[in-house]
């Protein structure tokens, strides 16, 4: 709309300021276009124009006209506002009586431009696999249009991107892979300041970039966010799962596998690999060769298989199998607070097979097997069981309340364990019966089937397990009268002098 209002009316002067469009003015119209006349029954008035957007508007021939240049656009002047002062020259008289000077202002008539919606990549050969979160791989703007758009994206493959300002970027989490996705599908929705959406389908392509196939020789493969099935043949190769519950094969070659997000199961092959179970609960093979496996997070299950291998549960509640040769198993460490901000512990489960093995249990309430071999076992921290198995094993039960279980067949040549920090009531020795056949009642030790003195021998006819307090040996009598030669199974090396019947458990 156009309204006109006089700023000081002059009946001598009486002029008038007519509107082409009573409406108001068309945005975006060309230079040189009359918005308005001017009339009057004085032949002898001259006009001049001021106002707030007189820089836009000349008068020419008693018409206002689009100055050379000027732009109207209503995203920026919503409403023009000019005045207009008549002068008669002819008038020999004071000048405010040869003045009149009147107001008009337009509303500028949104006509609702058309902008184009564009992108531009940033990578000219499509956008690399792997790439990591937050990089930019395409701008957006509304070709033409002055003011700030707002962007959203929605579609197949929106959720492997984000829009932050008008630049796309990768999001946190999104995984880029070619085979998975050749092409990035996605549609474009831009807001302008007037409200009017605008909407567009986009595809960016992904670049081949990285080998997923694996050759004979050294490779690097990358899994996707789906379920995936790697063997990497011959070489050494680095095998990386990603997301999903992946089978990943090393083959021969000295591997480094990482099975990434999911549930993974993890075969080493032969020769001496480096396997990472990561995050989920997983299950990691080392099979032939001297291996390093590392469950990491989760609740992980691993198996050195033949050589010397370590193995490390990390977090989680883990199960180790050292295998064959010479292990180092090693279950995990504190990770995190509870609620109440007491450090949380997982119970592991290691045994050590064969070979000359070497077990931590550390934080947690675990169970460790030594088996066979001579074989060092540690419980560390928390309420652990230790079984040294067959060989002569070092035992340590460490902090908590530990508890050493004897259930091999006896030897004192070959089979003897050495504990070396027994703490009389904190821990406790358990004897299987199926062993100790003499021990028939399971539960605490009978006071008068045990006998600790500086001999160690049996004084009675019923003085089954025997401490020597000098040497620390614990022996076991099988007719409890001394009459046969007993059979040493422990020896301890602090040699507690308050070793007693209630240390002991049957079962």
């Amino acid at each position: 709309m156009a309204t006109t209002q006089p700023d000081y009316d002059n009946p001598l002067i009486n002029f008038n300021i007519t509107p082409v469009n009573p409406l108001g003015i068309e945005e975006n119209i060309v230079a040189g276009t009359v918005v308005a006349t001017l009339s009057s029954s004085n032949p002898f008035l001259e006009y001049a124009l001021t106002g707030d957007d007189v820089a836009l508007f000349g008068i020419v021939d008693n018409e206002i006209r689009l100055r050379q240049g000027a732009v109207i656009d209503f995203e920026r002047n919503p409403v023009i506002n000019l005045s207009v002062i008549a002068t008669d020259r002819s008038l020999n008289i004071s000048f405010d009586d040869t003045t009149e000077q009147k107001r008009i202002s337009f509303n500028t008539i949104n006509l609702q431009e058309e902008f184009e919606l564009r992108i531009t990549p940033i990578f000219d050969y499509g956008i690399p696999e792997i790439i990591n979160a937050g990089v930019v791989v395409a701008e957006l703007d509304l070709e033409g249009f002055t003011n700030t758009a707002t962007y959203s994206l929605s579609g197949k493959d929106a959720e492997l991107l984000e829009v932050v300002g008008n630049k796309i970027q990768i999001k946190a989490g999104a995984f880029i892979d070619f085979e998975t996705n050749p092409t990035i599908d996605f549609k474009v929705e831009a807001v302008d300041s007037n409200l009017k959406i605008y909407t567009k389908d986009f595809s960016l392509n992904v670049a081949d970039d990285v080998n997923e196939r694996a050759t004979e020789y050294k490779d690097t493969i990358y899994g996707s966010l789906a379920n995936d099935t790697i063997d990497g043949r011959d070489g050494d190769d680095e095998i990386f799962g990603k997301d999903g519950d992946d089978n990943l094969y090393g083959g021969d070659g000295i591997d480094i596998i990482d099975g990434g997000n999911g549930n993974d199961i993890i075969y080493g092959g032969n020769d001496r690999d480096i396997l990472l179970g990561n995050s989920g609960d997983d299950l990691i093979y080392g099979d032939a060769g001297n291996d390093n496996l590392d469950g990491q997070l989760g609740n992980d299950t691993l198996y050195g298989g033949a050589g010397n291998d370590s193995l490390t549960g990390s977090e989680g509640a883990d199960i180790l199998y050292g295998g064959n040769g010479n292990d180092f198993l090693y279950g995990g460490y504190q990770f995190g607070s509870d609620e109440n901000g007491y450090f949380i512990d997982d119970n592991n489960f290691l045994s050590g097979g064969n070979g000359n093995d070497i077990l931590y249990g550390n934080n947690g309430s675990d169970t460790i097997y030594g088996d066979s071999g001579k074989d060092i076992l540690h419980g560390e921290e928390g309420a652990d069981r230790l079984f040294g198995g067959l060989g002569l094993d070092q035992l340590s039960g460490g902090t908590g309340s530990d508890t050493f279980v004897f259930n091999t067949t006896l030897n004192t040549k070959l089979n003897k364990d050495n504990i070396s920090d027994f703490k009389h009531i904190d821990d406790s020795i358990e004897l299987d019966n199926s062993i100790f056949s003499k021990l028939t009642l399971e539960g605490v030790l009978s006071a008068d089937s045990f006998k600790a003195n500086a001999t160690g021998r049996a004084t009675d006819k019923n003085d089954y397990i025997l401490y020597n307090q000098k040497t620390g040996d614990l022996s076991y009598d099988s007719d409890g009268s001394g009459s046969k030669a007993s059979v040493v199974f422990a020896h301890l090396d602090n040699k507690p002098l308050d070793l007693s019947f209630n240390d002991f458990i049957v079962i």
